[in-house]
C-alpha cells in the first residue's frame, strides 16, 4: 500500500484542529500528516490537502500554498471550526476557490471532528465508517500489528 499524505495548512486557532488531525492519523502506519507548506506531495501520492481556514487565511505562507494547491489536482478539503458560522463569500484572492468547495465544520457530527475524519478517510480511499476490513482503527486505515 502506498503512503497516504494529509497536508495541513493551518495557523493560529486552526493549529488545535490540525494537531487533533495529526494526533489521530499519526497512529497509522500508512498515513503521514505533513505541515510543510513549501511544496506539494509527489504527483503519484495519494494525498488530501486540508485548509483549516479562519485564522489561517491571513498567513502569507498559507496564501502561497493555496496558490500551489488550486491547480494541483489533489483533493482539497476546507475545514472551519463552525460550519454554520462561517461566511464563505468572504473568501477572496487566493482563497476564493475554497468557498466553492465542500467545506466541513469541526462542529458537525455527533462529536467534534467526526465529519472531518470521515471526509479525510474518503479522500484517502479508506472506509468512511472508520474501519477497513480487519482493522479497528478509528481512522479507517489499517495499523501495524502490535
Amino acid at each position: 500500500m502506498d503512503n497516504r499524505i494529509i497536508k495541513l495548512a493551518a495557523r493560529g486557532g486552526g493549529d488545535s484542529i490540525a494537531d487533533s488531525i495529526t494526533g489521530v492519523f499519526a497512529q497509522t502506519q500508512a498515513v503521514t500528516p505533513d505541515r510543510d507548506l513549501t511544496k506539494l506531495p509527489d504527483e503519484h501520492s495519494t494525498a488530501v490537502l486540508i485548509f483549516v481556514t479562519e485564522e489561517s487565511l491571513i498567513d502569507p505562507e498559507v496564501q502561497a500554498f493555496a496558490q500551489l494547491a488550486e491547480p494541483s489536482g489533489f483533493p482539497i478539503l476546507p475545514v472551519v471550526r463552525k460550519h454554520s458560522g462561517f461566511d464563505f463569500r468572504s473568501l477572496t484572492g487566493d482563497f476564493t476557490y475554497l468557498g466553492r468547495l465542500n467545506a466541513v465544520g469541526w462542529d458537525e457530527g455527533d462529536s467534534p471532528g467526526e465529519l472531518v475524519f470521515t471526509a479525510i478517510r474518503r479522500h484517502l480511499g479508506s472506509s468512511p465508517s472508520g474501519a477497513t476490513a480487519g482493522s479497528s482503527s478509528p481512522t479507517g486505515v489499517a495499523t501495524a500489528a502490535p
